[in-house]
């Protein structure tokens, strides 16, 4: 019984061990940004280039995926440059305070200044191919057909409210979302390019509050970062265009949300106070934090890719990950003297509650065969059973109906088999 007792007593330190360590890694790194002001919203280009805009009129291009950055802010007075869009290396714009669009055609040298129509504070924008939208103060909109050289205004002067997040799914449709006068969540939407919109007023279970980002996955699945009244954060989901919305509640606000449209729309990114940043891989239903290295407020994330991706906020803070934000893996379980088939790089978070990533890499279009079974050999489920391209992949697993304690993994491609061990801690 003295034995049993020992063995339980080390597993147990183990675990909290391996928690401690996994909690302290980070799978974040900070870069250099040059200034001190703060980032306000971050456009990916390509893995190349980036461009960053933020307050003091501040402008920041990296042509080297994040490793230098140079000052291409335009020569106007100090204002905040709430969001940008860039069309290719050459064709951007900013927008900002007072109304403020400014528009270069040679990669940030010049800046033009181009009517916006209105006075308010534009405080988002985002376009599809040529057809763009605009958000502002007084619940604003304003909405152009040609790569933002002319917009028009589809309404403004509204009492408070604002829209500090648009989404252009395609070029006729396309998703704002902010606050109305009585403090709601708004969401509006529009299938003319703009032109027109319907608003969509929601609460946060009962809740009043600010919706800072939106994005949509497909024409009825959407998510926005938001702020409850009470300093809390929350992620709102719809799963009909935005006529109904659930709500998952946070410590802290959030002001940026992203989800690359790839492995089914299932992994998404969100960020804000304290240097907060969490993780989905099963679209919304958990979401689990991740160790950003800052205390700073983060304003915006934004991925290219499941793994690649970049936060910016106050202080100048620019982060970036190419592990979906989660710590490095140092240890591999096996070494082959062969190159193999796949590498099972392992599952994060481990331990985990009630939800983890399985990760694994194909050197060649494969089928693919993943089980979860537990510490008697008794099989769970099935996660995979098909054919995979090859490249990385990611699977969740969520054991929430399960009791705590040791399960294993094991993945098979053709002939070469593989197994991991993970612990669910409840």
């Amino acid at each position: 019984m003295k034995s049993h007792h020992h063995i339980i007593n080390l597993l147990l330190c183990l675990i909290l061990i391996l928690t401690g360590v996994l909690h302290g890694q980070s799978g974040w790194t900070a870069l250099i940004s040059g200034t001190s002001h703060d980032l306000k919203a971050i456009y990916l280009l390509n893995r190349q280039t980036i461009f960053v805009a933020g307050s003091g009129s501040r402008v920041l291009k990296s042509p080297d995926e994040g490793i230098s950055w140079f000052d291409i802010s335009p020569a106007i007075s100090s204002v905040n440059l709430n969001d940008l869009v860039f069309f290719d290396t050459l064709q951007g714009l900013v927008v900002g305070d007072n109304g403020i669009v400014l528009r270069t055609t040679d990669g940030g040298t010049n800046w033009t200044s181009i009517s916006s129509g209105i006075s308010d504070l534009l405080l988002s924008v985002s376009f599809a191919d040529s057809s763009g939208i605009c958000g502002g103060s007084s619940q604003s909109l304003v909405n152009s057909s040609d790569l933002g050289l002319t917009w028009s205004v589809a309404q403004s002067g509204f009492l408070g409210g604002g829209f500090w997040g648009a989404f252009m799914m395609t070029p006729q449709i396309g998703y704002v979302i902010g606050e109305n006068s009585i403090f709601q969540p708004l969401m509006g939407k529009t299938l003319d390019g703009g032109l027109t919109w319907d608003f969509f007023p929601f609460y946060l279970n009962s809740n009043e509050g600010r919706a800072y980002d939106v994005v949509f996955t497909d024409l009825q699945i959407g998510y926005a970062a938001c702020r409850v009244w009470d300093g809390r954060g929350a992620i709102a989901k719809t799963s009909d265009g935005g006529a109904n919305w659930t709500t998952t509640f946070f410590g802290q606000s959030l002001y940026g949300i992203s989800f690359p449209i790839s492995n089914a729309s299932l992994v998404g990114y969100a960020a804000g106070d304290a240097g907060t940043i969490i993780k989905t891989g099963d679209a919304g239903t958990n979401w689990l934090g991740q160790s950003s290295g800052t205390n700073q407020v983060l304003n915006d994330v934004a991925f290219l890719d499941l793994d690649y991706g970049f936060a910016v906020g106050d202080g100048g803070t620019i982060l970036k990950t190419e592990s979906g934000g989660e710590p490095p893996i140092y240890l591999q379980p096996y070494h082959k003297e062969h190159p193999s088939k796949f590498a099972l790089i392992g599952n994060y978070p481990n331990p985990f509650n009630p939800t983890t990533l399985i990760r694994y890499q194909l050197s060649i279009n494969n089928h693919v065969c993943l089980k979860v079974y537990d510490l008697q050999g008794k099989e769970i489920t099935t996660l995979i059973d098909r054919q995979i391209t090859a490249g990385k992949h990611q699977v969740s697993w969520n054991a929430g109906d399960l009791a705590s304690g040791i399960y294993y993994y094991t993945m098979r491609v053709g002939d070469e088999v593989e197994t991991g061990k993970m612990v669910l801690m409840k």
